[in-house]
């Protein structure tokens, strides 16, 4: 698979493999000392998000998921990749603005949204990126 980024880890596009992504947040979230309650809103972001796309991008045993988790002082960023399909227009816009005919299938949207704080999405070349951004309150 053709990424531009560097992946910390890649996976299989299967929702089984879902589960190593998410448990490797849920490590470096505890290595870094982050908050058990920011851990799990992130790892909803990202589980939700990885799934969508296993389910609607590139399907099972299509390819691979990368993911990066990085945290730059008051800031975790989750950055996803894979080589699907672009994603529909209109997508990732808010909740609030999001065409009419994702109104069934936009919920997991409404539910990245409100466990970060940003959701950008742009294509490089033939990959998906998909980077999630959540700030961190000081302790």
């Amino acid at each position: 698979m053709p990424f531009r980024a560097d992946p910390q880890i890649r996976v299989p596009a299967t929702l089984l493999a879902v589960r190593d992504l998410s448990g490797f947040l849920q490590k470096r979230c505890a290595d870094a000392g982050i908050d058990d309650s920011i851990a799990l809103e992130l790892d909803l972001a990202l589980v939700e998000a990885a799934n969508n796309i296993v389910q609607h991008g590139l399907g099972p045993d299509e390819g691979e998921i990368g993911l990066s988790v990085d945290f730059a002082g008051t800031q975790v960023t989750m950055t996803l990749s894979d080589n699907g399909p672009p994603a529909p227009e209109g997508l990732f816009a808010t909740p609030a603005q999001a065409p009419d005919h994702f109104a069934e299938s936009g919920r997991g949207m409404m539910i990245m949204s409100q466990c970060v704080d940003s959701i950008e999405y742009r294509r490089e070349g033939d990959v998906n990126v998909l980077v999630l951004k959540k700030r961190l309150l000081p302790r």
